[in-house]
């Protein structure tokens, strides 16, 4: 699976994730479950980001648009330490 991601959707850059079975959920539940991980590095306080994933599957399919914001920096002070 895998992400497409950036701050303007024509100009997003895809980025691959990870995929794993929860086999113990799975097992207790007689059906398949799958987490879905990617890491989004580097964000810059406060900007606006959109992601849309797509299915790893050939001719994966895409979900909608999604955005958020990244929260602002925390400003930690060497005396509060």
């Amino acid at each position: 699976m895998a992400a497409f991601f950036g701050t303007d959707k024509t100009t997003a850059k895809r980025v691959q994730g990870l995929s794993h079975t929860y086999k113990a959920l799975s097992e207790a539940e007689n059906t398949t479950y799958v987490l879905h991980f990617i890491k989004f590095a580097g964000l810059v306080p406060l900007q606006t980001y959109y992601y849309k994933v797509q299915s790893g599957l050939p001719g994966g399919v895409e979900s909608k648009w999604f955005n958020f914001r990244a929260p602002a920096a925390a400003d930690y002070d060497d005396d509060f330490f």
